[in-house]
């Protein structure tokens, strides 16, 4: 074969390389962004005190919907952060 037969098989081949690599990086950022959830201490003092009160009440929904309105986290990111005042 030609020299540029085999300089395009490098490069298709190089390109493949490159594209199975940015994949497999997004597959492991995002499991790492599942694992870092947020937490509690994040939040101002006033805002800790309003979410405790809310769930003491059994506001929970509630609770969520102001951390989500606060810092614009995800349902599941609120609720688990919510979820650590009832322990």
């Amino acid at each position: 074969m030609e020299w540029q037969t085999w300089l395009l098989i490098s490069v298709i081949g190089f390109t493949f390389y490159l594209y199975a690599e940015v994949r497999d990086l997004r597959t492991r950022l995002r499991r790492l962004e599942k694992t870092n959830h947020p937490s509690p201490q994040e939040f101002s003092p006033e805002l800790d005190q309003e979410l405790a009160e809310l769930v003491r009440q059994g506001k929970k929904v509630q609770a969520v919907k102001r951390v989500r309105e606060e810092h614009g986290w995800t349902l599941l990111e609120a609720k688990q952060a919510v979820d650590r005042y009832e322990d």
